[in-house]
């Protein structure tokens, strides 16, 4: 539970850390795939935020 805005930091900051490890660990170390997939979900993102 984050009580204070450090320790939301603090779990923001480990996200950020994990998820890259955790998407190389499932891509079993393919950095190409990895960014490959990193850069579809940014441009799904994106389109959603920006609109038509």
């Amino acid at each position: 539970m984050c009580r204070t805005r450090d320790d939301l930091l603090d779990e923001l900051t480990d996200v950020i850390i994990t998820a890259p490890v955790a998407t190389l660990a499932i891509t079993g170390s393919n950095a190409e795939k990895a960014r490959s997939h990193f850069e579809q979900r940014l441009q799904t993102i994106t389109a959603r935020t920006t609109g038509p």
